[in-house]
């Protein structure tokens, strides 16, 4: 298996998704991103999910949606596994830029406080500010990230991601 170290634009797995009111999948196991691998699930080998193999030193997950417009979703949603409930917290980041500009996003922190996999949904309102963002309608790249902004990564980590998904209705996003 080939490990991907440069960001990769990731296509939209389920293009009819993108009308009003549905969700859309943005990786479901079959693309990679950077810093992570397309492996079997380490509790199903039937399921393919992505091994982030740079989270226990402190790499982030990045990758650029292919529809930046997210202003009809109302939540972000995946899975998680970790190989232990150990602590750690990870940052969740949506870059916004206006043009010319950088280091204005959306963000969101999590504790690891699980093991096996684990559904994360987090609704928009939830996401603070950083800077002057343009808004949900324009979304250049989403990183998920296990240093900086207070969090450290624990070199015994194995962490999977799978299921990347915008939720589209607020009853989903609960």
């Amino acid at each position: 298996m080939k490990r991907i170290n440069v960001l990769i634009v990731m296509a939209v797995i389920v293009t009819s998704s993108m009308a009003w009111g549905e969700d859309i999948i943005l990786f479901d196991g079959s693309k990679a991103v950077s810093s992570a691998e397309v492996k079997a699930d380490p509790e199903n080998a039937d399921n393919k999910a992505l091994f982030w193999f740079g989270a226990n030193k402190g790499s982030g997950l990045t990758a650029v949606p292919a529809d930046k417009d997210w202003s009809a979703y109302t939540a972000f949603s995946f899975k998680m596994y970790a190989n232990e409930a150990d602590g750690h917290e990870i940052m969740i980041t949506f870059d916004s830029n206006p043009e010319g500009s950088q280091g204005n996003y959306y963000f969101k922190k999590i504790k690891i406080d699980w093991k096996g996999w684990k559904t994360i949904t987090i609704p928009f309102t939830e996401f603070k500010v950083s800077r002057n963002v343009i808004g949900w309608n324009c979304i250049y790249r989403f990183s998920i990230c296990t240093k900086g902004w207070g969090c450290e990564p624990n070199p015994n980590a194995e962490y999977y991601i799978d299921d990347i998904t915008l939720v589209s209705s607020a009853e989903k996003a609960k």
